[in-house]
């Protein structure tokens, strides 16, 4: 924020004021006495040096190295579990694309103009029985959501799956944004071995046209 207009003038010319009007004279110039120097700054005193980090005891040398043989097959096993579920999701694909043709599929008398037209509200109530999204629909949120045709998701990269995914929230037309499809993506940090824990290093998402 910017500071009071009545402080301005006061900003402005501050760093100049010492030049301006001149060191105030010590008592000693008063009186005519020559002024005694001033003592020299103590010079700052040297860091004192950290102590050296103490070099590992051998058991702990061998019980770290046993310890890397461990996450070097923890890393093997996750890398075939990344095989075997890119494997699954090429095999639910086709059932997925299925059951989004079931949904839009409108039979005589329904609402054409929602997202589910074979079963309004869908994924309306999928996301609140989702123990990921259950917490995170508002009231507000329940009319925007009966325009949700699907959701997908996909790897950032597919041969590197570790590096994120993002998600798509696909729309028919409705009353509330242009966009046919709103996406976020979540890029990963390293994985941790010891606890198989993965961080977000970092999130985007689209804009939005209300």
């Amino acid at each position: 924020h910017f500071p009071p207009a009545c402080s301005l003038p006061w900003i402005c010319l501050g760093p100049r004021l010492h030049c301006i009007m001149g060191k105030k004279k010590t008592p000693a110039a008063e009186k005519g006495e020559e002024a005694k120097p001033e003592p020299a700054a103590e010079e700052p005193k040297a860091k004192a040096e950290e102590p050296a980090e103490a070099e590992d005891t051998p058991i702990l040398k061998e019980l770290k190295a046993l310890d890397g043989r461990c996450l070097e097959v923890e890393k093997r096993f996750q890398a075939q579990v990344e095989e075997l579920r890119k494997k699954c999701f090429s095999e639910q694909a086709p059932i997925f694309a299925e059951r989004t043709k079931v949904l839009a599929a409108a039979p005589e008398g329904a609402d054409a103009s929602c997202g589910t037209p074979a079963l309004k509200g869908f994924w309306l109530q999928a996301l609140k029985h989702s123990e990921h999204f259950e917490d995170q629909i508002e009231e507000w949120d329940a009319p925007v959501l009966e325009y949700l045709s699907n959701i997908t998701s996909s790897y950032l990269d597919a041969d590197k799956p570790d590096k994120g995914f993002k998600l798509e929230f696909h729309f028919v037309e409705n009353p509330y944004f242009s966009e046919k499809a709103l996406w976020k993506e979540y890029h990963l940090g390293e994985c941790l071995p010891w606890n198989g824990e993965t961080s977000v290093a970092e999130i985007t998402v689209c804009e939005i046209d209300w």
